[in-house]
């Protein structure tokens, strides 16, 4: 089975880590940049990755944010922050 419905992993006990996700549906060939920002309510400091087939990688970066997830980009421009944002870059925007 392919795609998002292909994967169950049962949540990790607490206290023992976390688990993030991305549910999207993309067509052969489409590419797809999204930013998810979570408070994960502890320090991360390993990681481990399980993907659907197609999917080929993602990062995961510490910030600043502290206390709420911002809702404003850089550029000034407001997003719903509960689910992935997608973003494309300023070059892309402007073609």
């Amino acid at each position: 089975m392919d795609g998002c419905d292909g994967l169950v992993l049962e949540p990790p006990a607490a206290g023992h880590g976390i688990q993030l996700y991305t549910d999207m549906v993309l067509a052969p060939g489409e590419e797809r940049q999204t930013c998810k920002l979570v408070m994960p309510g502890e320090d991360i400091n390993w990681g481990d990755g399980v993907f659907t087939v197609g999917s080929h990688h993602a990062t995961v970066w510490r910030t600043s944010h502290t206390g709420t997830i911002p809702t404003v980009d850089v550029e000034g421009q407001t997003h719903d922050t509960t689910g992935p944002v997608d973003f494309l870059s300023a070059r892309e925007r402007h073609v």
